[in-house]
């Protein structure tokens, strides 16, 4: 994704934090955006907390720049139909995180939610012929005032 946007001449200085205690080296002179898709729902709650900590190192006041922090696998989804239906057993079941789980870990590090987004509203299956149409129709409509019931969630938070 960051050799992407280099590709496409996205400005700002994109880089990726290695694993591990990393420290950010923030510009002062500009606000900064920290991001973290594909991995809060991939990584235990020791993992979740180190994140945090970079971003509230990077991000010390509510000035400095904003948080993103995506979700995707809301607890809360249509998604969730298919194991209350019996469509997947235990076994094969998704990770999930409530909307509550992610509120509490943006406030136990101080940050406030200002927002979220929503995208895809249904099960991938939804996504294949014949349905693909309706589906991203469906979810241009939708996504955005039904954002707590989406199958990914992206959060935009900012310090306290």
């Amino acid at each position: 994704m960051l050799q992407k946007g280099r590709e496409l001449g996205t400005p700002g200085h994109a880089h990726l934090v290695a694993p591990g205690l990393a420290v950010p080296e923030p510009d002062e002179t500009r606000p900064r955006l920290v991001t973290a898709f594909r991995f809060v729902l991939n990584v235990d709650l020791h993992l979740r907390d180190q994140l945090m900590d970079f971003a509230s190192m990077a991000l010390p006041d509510p000035d400095s720049g904003l948080l993103l922090v995506e979700n995707h696998g809301n607890a809360s989804s249509l998604r969730h139909l298919r194991k209350t239906f019996g469509r997947l057993d235990a076994h094969t079941w998704f990770q999930e995180l409530s909307h509550e789980e992610m509120a509490e870990l943006f406030d136990r590090h101080g940050f406030e939610l200002v927002g979220m987004q929503g995208f895809t509203m249904f099960t991938q299956g939804c996504y294949r012929r014949p349905w693909i149409w309706a589906s991203k129709a469906a979810d241009s409509m939708l996504c955005s005032p039904m954002s707590k019931w989406a199958t990914d969630v992206v959060y935009i938070a900012r310090r306290r």
